[in-house]
């Protein structure tokens, strides 16, 4: 069963990061540099790295992946209300293309953060609402998943 998270799971890196951080849904902020990591599974620890900024539409997300070397398959899916939108994946080292989102589609919008657990299975592993996005209007963002194991 995935975990329901927050963007305060994730650190942030952004060297031009609003003073108050980065708002959640809930309109908790989140100053960068700001860890609570690990992720409840496996000890999993995923920053958030913003370095382009303002390169989209400001009705645009970007959402890029990033794994380290020597990991196994990591994902994010896109999902709007019951159904599959469309994804990222990465593995060993990798960074992927950027999936772009419309703003006015967070609100129905979770993303599903998938691994390779035991045998190799995709595993989802953790929920976030894509409300949670709405601070990165206009630039794309890299989720690098920094370790998975404890």
């Amino acid at each position: 069963m995935a975990n329901n998270i927050t963007l305060g799971y994730f650190q942030i890196n952004d060297p031009s990061a609003p003073p108050n951080g980065y708002a959640d849904s809930q309109g908790n902020f989140y100053p960068v540099g700001v860890i609570t990591w690990p992720l409840p599974d496996d000890c999993d620890q995923i920053s958030i790295d913003v370095n382009e900024k303002n390169v989209l539409a400001s009705t645009m997300v970007g959402i890029r992946l990033m794994t380290q070397g020597g990991m196994w398959f990591k994902g994010i899916e896109e999902h709007r209300g019951d159904g599959f939108v469309s994804k990222v994946e990465a593995e060993n080292g990798k960074m992927t293309d950027p999936m772009i989102i419309a703003v006015g589609d967070l609100p129905a919008t979770t993303m599903y953060f998938i691994k390779a657990k035991a045998l190799g299975v995709h595993t989802d592993v953790y929920h976030l609402p894509a409300t949670e996005l709405q601070s990165f209007a206009g630039s794309i963002i890299t989720f690098n998943w920094r370790t998975d194991h404890c």
